[in-house]
């Protein structure tokens, strides 16, 4: 994959994003997409080109669930037809990559760092996509 990367933490509520440098090294997250009762498609989809060009994006790092419950399936049927959907409108090369326990994690650094969870809800999902991404940068697995 080239670099920049875009990682997405796909939700219902907030889309996380993070991006890496120029070279592979290092993840960062970024302000989430919020999705609201007023999103739709083509909104989405300009935000999506926006953070794009913003960011000089080459590739796309999209988070997967691993399918522990039942939930976990029908969260990663959603992320399917987002996938299906973002790269007919963005033909840009994407992988998934396991996001199993990102949240959590991301709660966990939020917490040593003697901040409020609550405090930080906003930006949780993209430092959760910043944890994943950063996974793959280290794996050096183009």
């Amino acid at each position: 994959m080239d670099y920049p990367i875009l990682a997405i933490d796909f939700g219902t509520k907030r889309i996380g994003l993070a991006v890496s440098d120029a070279l592979g090294k290092v993840a960062n997250p970024i302000t989430p997409i919020r999705v609201t009762k007023n999103s739709n498609e083509d909104s989405l989809l300009t935000e999506f080109k926006l953070k794009i060009s913003e960011h000089g994006i080459k590739s796309i790092l999209i988070g997967m669930p691993q399918e522990f419950e039942e939930s976990h399936k029908q969260n990663t049927v959603r992320i399917t037809k987002f996938i299906e959907w973002l790269t007919f409108h963005i033909p840009l090369p994407y992988k998934t990559w396991d996001e199993s326990f990102s949240t959590s994690r991301a709660q966990d650094m939020i917490v040593s760092a003697g901040r409020r969870v609550k405090s930080r809800k906003n930006m949780l999902d993209s430092i959760s996509a910043s944890i994943f991404l950063q996974e793959f940068l280290n794996s050096n697995k183009d």
